[in-house]
């Protein structure tokens, strides 16, 4: 957003003396300049936050995230025990459950990758 106040700087020093006298702020062009350059910011920063779906991304409700603790990663945690206790020996039970750990482990990588990914693009885009 600093494209209009560095618009503003630029045209601080166009005075109007006459109100029957036309400036150059006056003429079409300068009328385009002008909405071009208040108005285009404004609509390209609303594109790029209505292009992501935000809430999907970062598992957030319609208040926001208010919860204290994450129930998606305890729901895929009482899976993951409950598939182990299903196993049928203790050692066949062990490896199920220390490869859905490591699935889990490797899920939540991605994901932690893909939310790191989408801040820094977040962060670029004001800077």
């Amino acid at each position: 957003m600093a494209v209009i106040a560095i618009y503003r700087l630029a045209i601080i020093r166009i005075k109007t003396t006459s109100l029957a006298k036309l400036n150059q702020l006056d003429t079409l062009d300068g009328k385009a300049e002008f909405y071009v350059f208040h108005v285009l910011p404004e609509w390209t920063a609303l594109c790029i936050l209505y292009t992501g779906n935000i809430r999907k991304t970062f598992s957030t409700g319609f208040a926001g995230d208010w919860r204290y603790t994450d129930k998606k990663n305890q729901a895929e945690e009482e899976e993951m025990t409950t598939r182990g206790e299903n196993g049928s020996n203790d050692q066949e039970r062990g490896s199920n459950v220390e490869g859905d750990r490591i699935k889990l482990l490797e899920q939540q990588h991605l994901e932690y990758a893909r939310v790191q990914a989408v801040q820094l693009q977040a962060t670029t885009l004001y800077f």
